[in-house]
Order: structure tokens, then C-alpha cells, then sequence
């Protein structure tokens, strides 16, 4: 006990030596002339810290930069909201580019900064803005200019573009060519704010180059991973070809992909002669009657896209004796 309590006081005394020392640095930050028994001791508490929930857009307003309440339908937070989720799109397709070691990712993250100046220009509508706010949010043209001077890196590098393409070519491209529809529609959420005036015209330009930057970076992953591109293809029927449609007796028309086009003469079928067509219609009028409406239910392209009398009733026929 004896020792403990020799080491208590001990240590109780290198405590109290240790205050006195932080005590005196502590007061050599003071002003002088204060005794020592009035000099304010440094506090113990912590910082407090911010909550992450305001409460006050619980009614369905929030602020704009420049301290305006607007409902939160409005045009200028559809703009913002719809360029941070395009943000948040390009910040997933990051992490699918930086698995394949693209050097390209370092462009993504400042791409990532530009939309946040972005969604401050966004914020800040010219309606409600002063001198400073604009000054301070105010969005120049060298970003385009950046984005243009990439675009035409990667494209020369790329084939030449000769069919539509589809959006594949591997995770990391297909998740750019997602940015890139999320692009174009933030685009569209601001060219209204630009044509009213709230906000520069270089914001919209910098997501249409954004939009065409995504897309030659897509088709750069795949060139870089070796993945194949999926090409467009046309899978209706032309004008011309519509005449000449072989519908399979044992399949329906339910779905575009079953129907086959042939350059093969159609075989001749029985039809009725024209005077006589209207005594063949009454005589299969419940069949006539159901067999229009199957076809405008499974085939109802192809039904509005013969609006000639003529092309219907041959249909009709065409249907009923497949039937």
C-alpha cells in the first residue's frame, strides 16, 4: 500500500507539473496585465459537430445559392440534382476503368470537379443573383475546350465510325455509355435555364461535349479491353419487303423477331376476286372480325403501317388462312 500510494502522489505530482506547464503556455497566449486567477482555462469539450440533416426542406422548398426558397420540382434543382447523378454514374464507371488500369480515370475524376462548379453555377439562377455570387460561381469556357482537345485525341485513335453501335464492349464501356445517356438528359434539364437566361450558356455546352466525350471513351475502352462493339442492325421490315412477308404457319405474330422476310416470290393463295369480296367477307365475318383484332394486337406496326384498304384486306386473308 505503501508503495502505491508513494507512486500515486508521485504520479499525481507529474500531472499536476505537466498542467502547470500546458497552464503556462496556455497563458503566454493571453493578453497581458490578467492575473492568474482570472485567465480563462482552455476548454475540454469537443468541436460540436454539424448535424447531416437540416429539417428544413421538409415542406418541399430548399435554397439556392443565392438564398432563394424554391420548390424542389423546380428547374433549377432538376438540373442540379440530374448533374449529380450523373456524377455518381461516371464515379461507378471510375472504379470499373481504374479494375482495368485505364489511364483515362484521372480525366473522369476532374471530370467529377467540373460537374460540382457545374451544379454551383446551376445554384446560382441570374434572377436572384449578386455581382458576388456570380463572380464566384461563374463558369468559363476552358472546360469545353479541354474536352474537345480529348475527344479529338481518342477519336484519332479509334476506326472509323460506319453504323450505329450499340451500347457494349465490356463493363467499363457499357457503364461510360450509361454516363453518357445521364449526360444528355442533364443536358436537357438545362437548356430551358439557359434559354430563360438563369445560367451561362457554357454549362450546357460543357455537358454536350461531356456527352460526346463519353461516347469516344466508351468506344476507346473497347478497343483498349478487345471487346467487340455490337453494330445496329435493322430488324423490320422496309417499305418495299412489307409485301413480301412469309409468315410461319406454325408461329403467331407476337413478336417482331419471328416474322421472316424472304426475297423468294410469295406462293401463290387463295384469295377472292374482287366483286366477290364482299360475299367472302360476309361469309367469314366472326373470323374476319377476330382474326383484325389479333393482328392489331401482335402486329399493330405493321397493321398502322398499311393504311391502304387494299394491303389490310390482303392481311386479313393473309391471317385467316394461316389460321
Amino acid at each position: 500500500m505503501a508503495v502505491w500510494h508513494l507512486g500515486g502522489r508521485l504520479g499525481l505530482r507529474a500531472c499536476l507539473g505537466a498542467g502547470r506547464a500546458l497552464c503556462i503556455r496556455f497563458q503566454s497566449h493571453s493578453s497581458r496585465g490578467v492575473e492568474n486567477g482570472d485567465r480563462s482555462q482552455p476548454s475540454l469539450k469537443r468541436p460540436k459537430i454539424p448535424k447531416i440533416y437540416t429539417k428544413t426542406g421538409d415542406k418541399g422548398f430548399s435554397s439556392t445559392f443565392t438564398g432563394e426558397r424554391r420548390p424542389k420540382d423546380d428547374q433549377v434543382f432538376e438540373a442540379v440534382g440530374t448533374t449529380d447523378e450523373l456524377s455518381s454514374f461516371i464515379g461507378f464507371a471510375m472504379e470499373l476503368v481504374a479494375e482495368k488500369g485505364h489511364t483515362f480515370a484521372e480525366e473522369l475524376e476532374k471530370i467529377q470537379c467540373r460537374l460540382q462548379d457545374v451544379g454551383s453555377a446551376l445554384a446560382t439562377p441570374r434572377s436572384s443573383a449578386r455581382e458576388a455570387h456570380s463572380k464566384l460561381t461563374a463558369f468559363g469556357e476552358e472546360p469545353v475546350l479541354e474536352l474537345e482537345r480529348w475527344i479529338d485525341k481518342y477519336s484519332s485513335q479509334l476506326p472509323p465510325l460506319a453504323a450505329f453501335i450499340l451500347p457494349s464492349g465490356g463493363k467499363s464501356s457499357s457503364a461510360l455509355h450509361l454516363c453518357r445517356a445521364v449526360c444528355r438528359r442533364a443536358e436537357r434539364r438545362v437548356v430551358p435555364l439557359v434559354q430563360r437566361g438563369e445560367t451561362d450558356a457554357n454549362v450546357a455546352k460543357f455537358l454536350n461535349r461531356l456527352s460526346d466525350y463519353l461516347f469516344t471513351l466508351a468506344r476507346y475502352a473497347a478497343m483498349k479491353e478487345g471487346r467487340p462493339e455490337k453494330i445496329y442492325k435493322k430488324l423490320w421490315s422496309s417499305p418495299a419487303e412489307v409485301e413480301r412477308i412469309n409468315v410461319d404457319k406454325g408461329s403467331s405474330w407476337a413478336r417482331p423477331g419471328q416474322r421472316q422476310v424472304t426475297s423468294e416470290p410469295t406462293p401463290q393463295r387463295r384469295t377472292c376476286s374482287a366483286p366477290s369480296l364482299a360475299l367472302c367477307s360476309a361469309k367469314s365475318q366472326p373470323r374476319a372480325q377476330a382474326a383484325r383484332r389479333q393482328l392489331e394486337r401482335v402486329g399493330g406496326s405493321l397493321w398502322r403501317y398499311s393504311r391502304e384498304p387494299g394491303r389490310r384486306r390482303a392481311l386479313l386473308l393473309l391471317l385467316l388462312e394461316s389460321s
